[in-house]
């Protein structure tokens, strides 16, 4: 949503990166890895609106 009002998505291309941002959320959540790490593994799948 926050991306949208910016004029980005993100765009998960396939099931493999969908399953890897699963597994980057859930160790963010469990404190596993950095917010900061999670953001960079997450910029490659955002695109321009």
């Amino acid at each position: 949503m926050f991306l949208n009002i910016d004029g980005h998505d993100i765009v998960l291309p396939s099931a493999e990166a969908n399953e890897l941002i699963a597994e980057q959320i859930t160790k963010v959540i469990q404190r596993d890895e950095a917010e900061a790490e999670f953001l960079v593994s997450l910029d490659t799948f955002i695109v321009p609106l």
